[in-house]
């Protein structure tokens, strides 16, 4: 694949998987893509991760799964969670797709399993998390797998993201510009028509849509973590118009920028 900008190069480490886990921390990253599986456990807290066309809100005790090639990004939210990444030689290029969330107590006991592991890290702990990654491997298979794609269907997935890297790799280093649809049509080398539609099929978003979520996310870090006047975070977010911005952050967190702040 060429171009491939918003394809996360997974690091190598010592583990056979990657393993990260967050305690009380803000469940912020922005959208990217990987042939690995990742999988979000939540302990505590809630957050909001956006996969593919999905918006899906997460408590504890839900384990939220991204499968190969998807566009995903998480929101919002503060909590407790640990994010597997899973290579696909785990799955010996069997091309499933997992359910989405998953809510089941043995996985629960799995994932608290793999903390404890990673805390007390005595010898050969890698061999102890590289046993609990198959025991939940095995599980989900057995479990939780909404379908199993053709190569080609693999493939094409894979494609598709390709086509449009480029053009949400720009929009995200330049969200706080007056973007035009016409060029981000060039970049990708589409007609208008054909970009549109591929950007909305692989987002669920259209262009304007995924451009002011992006300029209303920068807008919530500035309020809660600046004094920045709303005016002025409005500008610095990419908003020209402080009313519109207002009411698409009222629209959007059901509170005025003000509240939001206060809150």
């Amino acid at each position: 694949m060429n171009d491939i900008n918003l394809y996360e190069q997974i690091p190598k480490d010592d583990l056979p998987v990657r393993l990260h886990y967050h305690y009380d921390c803000d469940y912020i990253y922005p959208a990217h893509w990987h042939e690995h599986t990742e999988f979000h456990f939540i302990f505590s807290g809630s957050a909001v991760l956006h996969c593919g066309v999905e918006y899906i809100n997460l408590s504890s005790k839900d384990c939220a799964i991204i499968n190969s090639n998807e566009l995903h990004e998480c929101v919002s939210g503060k909590c407790s969670y640990i994010c597997m990444i899973l290579p696909p030689s785990f799955l010996e290029n069997e091309h499933v797709i997992f359910e989405r969330i998953v809510h089941d107590e043995a996985i629960s006991k799995i994932f608290t399993d793999m903390v404890h592991v990673l805390k007390d890290k005595k010898d050969r702990y890698d061999l102890h998390i590289h046993g609990l990654v198959y025991i939940l491997l095995s599980y989900l298979l057995s479990s939780h797998v909404r379908e199993t794609l053709t190569e080609n269907e693999y493939i094409t997935r894979a494609k598709k993201l390709d086509s449009i890297n480029s053009a949400i790799k720009y929009i995200n280093e330049h969200f706080t510009d007056d973007i035009m649809v016409d060029e981000l049509a060039r970049c990708s080398h589409m007609s208008r028509g054909h970009f549109s539609h591929t950007f909305k099929a692989v987002t669920g978003k259209t262009v304007k849509q995924y451009i002011n979520e992006l300029r209303l996310t920068k807008a919530a870090g500035l309020l809660k973590n600046t004094d920045m006047t709303v005016t002025e975070t409005a500008i610095c977010s990419g908003f020209s118009d402080s009313n519109y911005f207002s009411r698409l952050f009222k629209r959007t967190y059901d509170k005025t920028p003000c509240e939001y702040r206060n809150s």
